[in-house]
């Protein structure tokens, strides 16, 4: 009799114990992951954004500069040397979006609207940077450039335009203001469009 009720006190005690540490682990584990995955997240994606996103705007800024010096005198050699850095632009504007993509809804109206401001700074410098490519549209068909200028510049265009899809996922409360911005950069490329053709 005393064997039976040593087991029985033996199965209480494991039963009413194993609920805590069941309870005890799994509380543990919400806690890792909470704290490991989604302040990390947040914290090291937002300000990341915005250093690409300012490190891209520079470089619209200073090949706009490169190309509002270029005057007939330098030839095909002074577009040439443009390029390249229209191709990295390219490049690094695919990769933003690519990482926006990634991006899970913000809901800090603050976070949100600091990255939206310098998208929005990299939008006008890109449009000023079109707007001065196109003034220089006759000496790049003269100088038998015009496909490549013009491939070049849809493709980044291009690339531009399906940007704003991803930024309105990326942060659904601020559609509107996106789409003024994104009119402004699709003028740009129909004036530019009209200035070849």
């Amino acid at each position: 009799m005393r064997k039976y009720l040593v087991v029985l006190l033996l199965l209480v005690a494991l039963c009413s114990s194993a609920p805590l540490s069941v309870f005890h682990r799994h509380h543990r584990h919400s806690n890792s992951k909470i704290g490991s995955i989604r302040p990390t997240k947040y914290t090291s994606t937002i300000p990341n954004i915005v250093k690409r996103i300012n490190d891209t705007t520079s470089k619209s800024q200073a090949l706009r500069r490169s190309t509002s010096s270029i005057r007939s005198s330098t030839g095909k050699a002074g577009l040439d040397r443009i390029a390249p850095g229209l191709d990295v632009l390219r490049v690094e504007i695919t990769n933003i979006i690519k990482e926006l993509n990634g991006f899970e809804p913000v809901e800090d109206d603050a976070a949100a609207w600091t990255v939206l401001n310098h998208l929005n700074k990299m939008a006008i410098a890109h449009e000023s940077m079109l707007d001065t490519l196109t003034t220089n549209h006759r000496l790049v068909i003269k100088l038998g450039w015009h496909s490549d200028t013009y491939r070049t510049l849809l493709t980044l265009d291009n690339t531009w335009r399906d940007f704003f899809p991803s930024l309105s996922t990326a942060l659904p409360n601020h559609i509107e203001h996106v789409g003024l911005v994104e009119i402004r950069s699709l003028n740009a490329l129909d004036r530019a469009l009209k200035s070849f053709y």
